[in-house]
């Protein structure tokens, strides 16, 4: 389901969230990447093109899908013609849509997952739930150690526990997952890596 991306970083910017948000951008093989501080803009990238030059990439509608990652911060701070309500007021009045993948938005540590599609996954998506469950599991090995395979297998079977998993279920799991690692740095690269395979 298509949303506003105005209405995306308007959710960003009412939940006083920190993070990036990734923009897919069609045929090309590049995202745009906009920083949040407690909800406000506080740097955008897009291939080479710096902060408001971003907008209008933004604007020319060649963005396909985005998804949120929490807690992800960057040391470039670039304001300048960033104010984030005209950003949104732009993005809307100019009718930019985008596919809404996945929003991790929780930073405390308590599960957050919204997104869009909660329909079951298809049964001949069985592949597709394994190559998922696979790379989640390598990611959590990543920071725990070999340890980490008999932690996924015992969080699968005695937590999560789901046998025709929805999207949803899959976003549980990831935080389920998360929770497993208490090392706030480990939890931040575990959740960056968990958004390749969820997407």
């Amino acid at each position: 389901m298509k949303s506003l991306l105005g209405d995306v970083l308007q959710s960003i910017l009412r939940g006083r969230q920190t993070g990036q948000l990734a923009i897919t951008l069609k045929g090309v093989g590049n995202h745009c990447k906009i920083f949040f501080s407690e909800g406000r803009i506080n740097h955008m990238v897009c291939g080479r093109q710096l902060g408001a030059a971003c907008l209008d990439t933004l604007i020319a509608g060649n963005i396909s899908e985005c998804f949120f990652i929490p807690d992800l911060k960057t040391s470039n701070i670039q304001t300048a013609g960033l104010e984030t309500e005209q950003v949104i007021r732009e993005l809307n009045e100019r009718g930019v849509t985008v596919e809404v993948r996945a929003f991790l938005l929780d930073k405390s540590g308590a599960s957050a997952a919204a997104i869009q599609n909660r329909a079951p996954i298809a049964a001949g998506a069985t592949s597709d739930i394994l190559r998922i469950q696979e790379g989640l599991k390598a990611a959590l090995v990543d920071q725990l150690g070999p340890f980490g395979a008999r932690i996924f297998t015992k969080v699968v079977e005695k937590k999560w526990g789901v046998m025709s998993p929805t999207k949803e279920d899959i976003l549980k799991l990831v935080d389920l997952l998360k929770d497993e690692i208490e090392d706030e740095e480990g939890r931040r690269e575990f959740l960056a890596e968990a958004v390749k395979y969820i997407r």
